[in-house]
């Protein structure tokens, strides 16, 4: 017997219809999974039962808190395939990693399958078929931010992340302004004034 919680139940279709049952109290979570399912092989009975109706015609039902709406226990998901291409420190392609979920994996699991697989990663990068999605995360070390709090470790990420991408465009900077060398030497054009500045925002 476990404390009693309210909830419901939210079930999300191929139709991309979502529907959120009634609110009811309950006190053991796994036998209310089991009822929930019970219930859906009853009613697509005529269609195979439960799993066979998940299949044809539902992306996810799920558990949720009936006053948050939170996601308590995910009864059924379709699971998507999420490719990440993996760099060294040198910028070169070490090579991908793929990871099976229903919605897009935390940095924190992300990095922890890179670094089993690639203990020399330094970023990744998510990949679709045509192109990349996202610019290049920092690979950190799981243990760095495991057991921290949700808070925390988003906390960790964003200051690691910010950090990348703060080096990435004083590196552009560099690379890119027509006349780095002279600003270097205290001489400026108004380009390089305005890049200056942008730089300098960056650590504000």
């Amino acid at each position: 017997m476990g404390n009693l919680i309210s909830i419901r139940i939210l079930q999300h279709d191929t139709e991309d219809q979502i529907r959120i049952g009634n609110s009811y109290p309950i006190n053991d979570l796994d036998k209310a999974e089991e009822n929930i399912v019970a219930l859906y092989e009853k009613d697509t009975a005529w269609c195979g039962g439960f799993e066979a109706a998940c299949k044809q015609y539902y992306k996810h039902i799920a558990i949720i808190d009936a006053d948050t709406l939170e996601v308590i226990r995910s009864i059924y998901g379709k699971k998507k395939e999420y490719v990440f291409i993996i760099e060294n420190s040198q910028r070169e392609v070490i090579g991908t990693i793929t990871i099976q979920a229903e919605s897009l994996p935390s940095h924190i699991t992300i990095c922890q399958s890179v670094r089993e697989k690639f203990p020399l990663a330094a970023t990744y990068k998510l990949q679709s078929d045509y192109n990349i999605l996202q610019d290049p995360c920092p690979v950190e070390d799981p243990k760095s931010i495991s057991g921290c709090s949700p808070e925390e470790a988003s906390r960790r990420s964003f200051i690691a992340g910010s950090k990348y991408m703060k080096e990435k465009a004083i590196e552009a900077f560099k690379k890119d302004c027509p006349c780095w060398s002279r600003f270097e030497k205290g001489k400026k054009c108004d380009e390089c004034s305005w890049l200056k500045d942008f730089r300098n925002s960056l650590d504000h």
